[in-house]
């Protein structure tokens, strides 16, 4: 398990890599943007005690010196968190449109027979979440995983160089901690993934009864169908259920993660403060930089999270990747400019897998403007007659032949959670 977790782990960082890969510059941009502001933190903690403590000495031009710093600090810093915002949502943007228009182009090539194997009637709407997902932890969690760990580094370090026991002294619950906090977030990743396992074929039930794909033969059918849906969903309660009891485990450990040190900080701090060993403003500026430290000690599982959530995501766009593109048959009689409607279909046959023969030598022609009704009982292929006529299906033998393209339009309607230009862009090189 252990392994198959390390090869998702690493098959996500090459994916998400490859991804970024066109727009590199934008990562590293906001890579440094983020450098900066570790620097520019310990500056702002830095003046902040020299502030406090020019203040409590009376020492006016200290205190002018201080502010104005400390203003031009401020500045540095909304600058460089602007940057760092702006660089990370183009990457977000540019990437998310690159997999956008691949994923369309898939789709629009794709066998009909194909998409269906991967339960299509949802495809989209799945593509939709996941490249949201996608999209949201290249321009969030990625960064800030970066970002919060050099904080912390750094916050760390300056820590250490005023005084090396009082950091040791803090610090000495972080470790179990995090051991914790990092334990309940792998719990809650399994007790996660079963409640959308459950929860996905719950729903995929609920669909096929309201649509009506299963043929339900009798009311005694659909009382079974009814019954087993109340069950699933009685199964997923109780999941839920567990999720809310490790959830409050996990606040509470995070809590303790996050208090723990500043009361011992606040302490022993305080104890040095009176022997006179340690200034007041040195004091509130290490306190300020504990929110650094610590904040990645107890957000991390939670930036994790967003990391699975892609891992899981990319994981089913592979499977759209997967998918063997069709090659578009020529159906079209070679003179159609006679503007004489035609459609005719020569010793077809079809099925979906190699046992079950749906049509065999279905031969027909109609010419001429007018309504064609197809009629049949249910599960004769009409549908099916429908499918290799658009070409969603291709026929194993015979012959399709059309005087113009067909084309489809169904009641359902999809779109991405993007922009309307972005939506119309979704088809490649396409221009604006």
């Amino acid at each position: 398990m252990q392994k198959n977790n390390r090869l998702q782990y690493k098959f996500a960082l090459v994916y998400l890599s490859r991804l970024m890969e066109p727009y590199r510059k934008w990562y590293l941009l906001a890579s440094i943007a983020s450098t900066v502001l570790v620097i520019v933190g310990l500056m702002q903690a830095k003046l902040s005690q020299l502030l406090i403590d020019s203040s409590i000495l009376g020492d006016i031009n200290l205190i002018i010196v201080s502010i104005f710093s400390f203003s031009v600090v401020i500045i540095l810093h909304a600058l460089f968190e602007y940057i760092r915002l702006l660089c990370s949502s183009k990457l977000s943007a540019l990437a998310g449109k690159d997999l956008k228009q691949k994923i369309c182009h898939i789709l629009l090539h794709a066998r009909y027979k194909d998409m269906v194997s991967i339960q299509a009637g949802e495809i989209l709407k799945t593509v939709n979440v996941d490249t949201e997902n996608i999209c949201s932890f290249l321009e969030g969690s990625l960064i800030d995983l970066f970002s919060q760990l050099i904080m912390a580094v750094g916050a760390l370090i300056y820590l250490l160089f005023i005084n090396p026991k009082l950091a040791m002294i803090t610090f000495i619950y972080t470790p179990l901690g995090i051991f914790f906090t990092l334990t309940l977030n792998k719990k809650m990743k399994n007790v996660y993934q079963i409640e959308a396992d459950k929860s996905g074929k719950a729903l995929s039930l609920a669909e096929q009864f309201i649509s009506k794909i299963p043929v339900i033969k009798s009311f005694v059918m659909e009382r079974q169908v009814r019954t087993k849906l109340y069950y699933m969903y009685e199964d997923i309660g109780d999941v839920q259920k567990d999720i809310s009891i490790w959830n409050a485990l996990m606040h509470t450990a995070c809590s303790s993660t996050s208090s723990i040190p500043k009361i011992i900080y606040l302490i022993y701090a305080g104890k040095l403060v009176i022997e006179g060993n340690m200034s007041i403003g040195s004091l509130i500026a290490v306190f300020d930089l504990l929110n650094y430290i610590i904040g990645p000690t107890v957000y991390f599982p939670f930036l994790l999270n967003g990391f699975n959530k892609s891992i899981a995501s990319i994981s089913r766009i592979e499977k759209i990747n997967s998918i063997e593109l069709n090659k578009i048959q020529n159906n079209y009689y070679a003179d159609s400019d006679n503007n004489i409607n035609k459609v005719e279909l020569i010793n077809v046959n079809f099925s979906y897998d190699d046992n079950v023969q749906i049509i065999k030598n279905l031969s027909f022609s109609h010419e001429g403007n007018g309504i064609i009704a197809l009629c049949g009982k249910s599960g004769s292929g009409k549908t099916t007659v429908i499918d290799l006529l658009s070409g969603l299906y291709s026929q194993n033998n015979g012959e399709v032949k059309l005087s113009s393209p067909c084309c489809v339009v169904t009641q359902d309607t999809y779109i991405f959670v993007d922009t309307l230009l972005n939506n119309i862009c979704g088809k490649t090189h396409c221009h604006k």
